[in-house]
């Protein structure tokens, strides 16, 4: 019988990490480099620039990125390429299935991936756009997308730890009225089933004195789970140290 220890999960962090847009998503991730993993960024944001003075010297040669507009639709086929097989007109690092537990491919961000499913599922439309409906099949077309996407990357098949940043959105029941704050991805209800997909869901808070810490256990506005009990609910931005809690508990 296999034992547990061994179970994939053990070595791989697959992380939605959450938080407004200013809050360090991007910057958290050099810690990431400096400690030995390779990165491979599908920079969805054009908002890199903060790691140049994070990085060490020798952590450069480990950080490959992608740049992309959200807008365009062939945004997002380059990002599905690329979450497939990681090939650009500057390096070729093969197939995310032979990726290994030192790479971490990173989506930043999710919220404007969903921007590219957007763009790509409008124009894939072959109805009238004034028809009735149009608007709806186009937001389930791009839903649908972006999902099967992250639950590709969540899952067994893909053998890389998987960081996706995403924005916050306010959601509210219609029925009781009252307001939930998701992963931003497409529409309503997709930002509701992102959490289901991820092993560690994580957001960046800012305290009373300004330090910002990430907050790993749900409270009364968002569910957030952590899977190593050793991380407390409130904790640092190294991302690193963090990683190796989670595999080392």
């Amino acid at each position: 019988m296999a034992s547990f220890k061994d179970h994939v999960s053990h070595k791989i962090v697959k992380l939605l990490f959450a938080a407004d847009s200013g809050m360090g998503k991007t910057s958290a991730l050099a810690s990431l480099a400096n400690a030995g993993y390779r990165l491979a960024i599908i920079d969805m944001d054009n908002g890199l620039d903060v790691l140049k003075g994070l990085l060490k010297p020798e952590a450069y040669d480990r950080v490959f990125y992608k740049t992309l507009s959200p807008h365009e639709p062939a945004s997002w086929d380059v990002a599905e390429s690329l979450t497939r097989t990681w090939k650009t007109d500057t390096e070729d690092l093969g197939p995310i299935s032979k990726f290994t537990d030192n790479d971490v491919l990173v989506i930043d961000s999710l919220s404007f991936l969903g921007s590219a499913a957007m763009a790509k599922a409008k124009s894939l439309a072959s109805i009238d756009p004034k028809a009735v409906g149009f608007n709806q099949a186009v937001w389930g077309v791009a839903q649908n997308l972006l999902e099967f996407l992250v639950a590709r990357l969540t899952s067994i098949h893909t053998p890389c730890n998987i960081i996706m940043t995403t924005h916050l959105q306010v959601v509210e029941d219609e029925a009781t009225g009252s307001k939930k704050v998701y992963p931003a991805s497409v529409g309503k209800a997709l930002p509701a089933k992102m959490n289901r997909y991820f092993n560690n869901v994580w957001r960046i808070d800012a305290k009373p004195n300004g330090d910002r810490v990430i907050r790993t256990v749900a409270d009364y506005s968002m569910a957030l789970k952590c899977s190593s009990k050793a991380i407390g609910k409130e904790a640092t931005l190294d991302l690193a140290a963090h990683f190796k809690t989670m595999i080392s508990s």
